[in-house]
């Protein structure tokens, strides 16, 4: 069964250092393993999709 994803949120931070050091170390993203908060919010809103799709 497809899961289909309706909306999707992308957020930017954009730091606006004066000291005028190399940006090159600070683009991408990030730290390359999500947080355990991150993995536990998304595992939720799976859930519920799923359980709201099996109600209908």
């Amino acid at each position: 069964m497809p899961v289909e994803i309706r909306e999707l949120v992308i957020r930017a931070v954009i730091d606006d250092d004066a000291d005028g050091d190399d940006k090159s170390e600070k683009v991408g993203m990030g730290d390359s393993q999500p947080s355990e908060a991150f993995m536990q919010a998304c595992v939720q809103q799976v859930l519920a999709i799923l359980k709201s799709s099996g109600e209908r």
